[in-house]
């Protein structure tokens, strides 16, 4: 049986950084807020999301959770939800 989660991404800023740009936000997943940061690929190919879920986010939903955070990111999306369906 599936089972229907909505994610919500909230972008918070976007920054220069030693030329790299980088963003953060929260992201709430399973009624839990977690802290996001980003940072611009070093070869230009999209954003490294790292997620601070302390182990509570299973890696399959990791990938599906950093695809959704990117996509905002490279939107500029301030807020955007999601639907994320596991079997």
């Amino acid at each position: 049986m599936e089972k229907v989660h909505i994610v919500k991404v909230t972008f918070g800023a976007r920054y220069k950084k030693d030329d790299i740009l980088h963003a953060e936000g929260n992201i709430t997943y399973k009624n839990e807020n977690f802290l996001w940061i980003a940072k611009e690929s070093r070869y230009g190919l999209g954003w490294e999301v790292e997620i601070y879920d302390n182990g509570k986010i299973a890696p399959k939903d990791a990938d599906f959770l950093k695809a959704a955070i990117s996509l905002s990111i490279d939107r500029n999306v301030v807020e955007n939800q999601y639907k994320l369906m596991i079997e």
